[in-house]
């Protein structure tokens, strides 16, 4: 502890000549402090935590920390939960979208805007607009290194109920998250045939409710990002069909070693055939 009420961490290692190097990094009320994904205080870094993998962003003065990361996980905190002034030093730190990124979102909005149809110029403009603010708001604010606040969730529910109807909202949040809820919701399906109107009921209730927290996830269209908010969603289906009557992992291994019957092994490569005489044309 300092004088002032801020810490000094002192990173001690050995450089590739094996000789000891040391560097001081200041923490203040204002450093984001994750220790093992969980948003935390200085008051929470106690001596089994200094024994944690350990990295320091540092901001422009290269030795006060705007984020001081404990752990492998990655932080699990929305802009709602952080002030003002640590918002603005973690995206000081950030990395700066660049014009391809930029241009990659908008292809993959007009994309989606085509696919609609809607033969409105107007609509198609402003849901335009929509859909690019939110993507460049989830992008820099996982790229800042944290979860984007209600506000950006709402003003895109709140722009598509605007200008589309319900079944039109339900291919824009399908497309922006990889058609994952029917992918899975038909999963289920040859799992289990016999699943009754009351079950799809649950089921797409809580593949949409996950469907809704993997908006605000970067890059949701791809699976291996978003998997991870749909997996405890799928917990919940899996411990209702089984208090339903059905063998969940019994069905799952026979529906498993099904799949992998059916799969058809790679062809053997047929013996090479003789060398060509090259000819240049």
């Amino acid at each position: 502890p300092n004088p002032d009420k801020t810490y000094t961490l002192l990173f001690q290692w050995k450089d590739a000549q094996k000789n000891d190097q040391l560097r001081p990094v200041t923490l203040n009320d204002q450093t984001v402090i994750s220790i093992d994904g969980k948003f935390s205080k200085i008051a929470d870094i106690t001596p089994d935590v200094l024994h944690k993998k350990v990295i320091a962003t540092v901001g422009a003065d290269m030795v006060t920390a705007v984020l001081l990361k404990f752990g492998r996980a990655p932080l699990q905190v929305s802009s709602d939960q952080l002030t003002p002034e640590q918002i603005t030093a973690l995206k000081a730190v950030a990395p700066v979208a660049t014009a391809t990124s930029n241009a990659t979102l908008d292809k993959r909005v007009a994309g989606i805007v085509s696919s609609l149809k809607l033969n409105a110029p107007a609509r198609e403009a402003r849901l335009t607009t929509i859909l690019v603010n939110n993507l460049r708001d989830v992008r820099d604010a996982h790229n800042a290194g944290f979860a984007p606040g209600k506000s950006v969730h709402e003003t895109l529910n709140a722009g598509l109920q605007a200008d589309l109807t319900p079944e039109q909202i339900e291919t824009v949040k399908d497309a922006l998250t990889d058609g994952q809820v029917m992918r899975d919701f038909n999963a289920y399906h040859q799992i289990i045939p016999e699943l009754s109107a009351e079950d799809d009921k649950v089921i797409l209730g809580y593949l949409r409710e996950a469907r809704e927290l993997a908006l605000d996830v970067k890059d949701a269209n791809q699976p291996r990002t978003s998997e991870p908010t749909f997996k405890p969603f799928k917990t919940k289906i899996q411990d209702y069909v089984t208090a339903h009557g059905h063998d969940w992992k019994t069905l799952y291994k026979k529906f498993v070693d099904a799949q992998k019957a059916t799969t058809t092994p790679p062809a053997t490569p047929a013996a090479e055939p003789a060398a060509a005489t090259a000819t240049k044309e």
